[in-house]
């Protein structure tokens, strides 16, 4: 209830703040919900379909090399106790090794920087730019003056006449030159 409420509260203060505005440009509000979008648009879906293929091979790689570990694990075990010393001793050095490549071979795949992530993006990309567009377009066609997103409570389509960044910026700029270290606010 009070997400509603506060929703209802910015687009009333969003139509007061822009009144003056709003008379020489009619106020036209609109939102999308970009993860209908994306359930429901092809392009999305068929990329969703190659990023499902490509984790289901990188698994598959690395359950490949997870069970070439426990191989090595158990033959080690069963084998522990008849293997030389050197011998022994070359076995666990391939297995630590093993265990280190399968490593970085998930870290690879699902770190931060992994190819996961850098696939993802590389197929969001696309969809994201053409669903900008589409906005963009249907913004204009229509005369939307603002487009919400329902799914991140986020603005994807903002009128410039309604943009009032410049402003704030210039406001704190001017009270941070009034201030010489710019650290604290100026004083009224």
């Amino acid at each position: 209830m009070r997400r509603i409420a506060g929703r209802a509260l910015a687009v009333l203060l969003l139509a007061s703040a822009g009144a003056g505005a709003a008379r020489a440009e009619e106020l036209k509000l609109g939102f999308v919900d970009t993860a209908r979008i994306f359930e429901q648009y092809k392009v999305a879906q068929d990329a969703q379909r190659q990023f499902d293929r490509d984790v289901e091979s990188w698994n598959r790689d690395l359950l490949d090399a997870k069970n070439e570990i426990a191989k090595l694990k158990q033959e080690l075990d069963n084998q522990g106790l008849v293997l030389s010393d050197a011998k022994r001793r070359e076995k666990e050095a391939v297995l630590t090794r093993k265990q280190s490549e399968y490593q970085n071979q998930a870290d690879g795949i699902w770190g931060p920087k992994g190819r996961a992530t850098t696939r993802n993006e590389d197929l969001v990309k696309g969809v994201i730019d053409k669903v900008k567009k589409a906005l963009d377009t249907l913004a204009q066609k229509e005369g939307y003056t603002l487009i919400l997103d329902a799914a991140s409570n986020r603005i994807l389509f903002g009128s410039k006449s309604f943009d009032l960044t410049d402003k704030v910026v210039e406001q704190l700029n001017k009270e941070a030159a009034d201030n010489s270290s710019g650290l604290a606010p100026a004083k009224r």
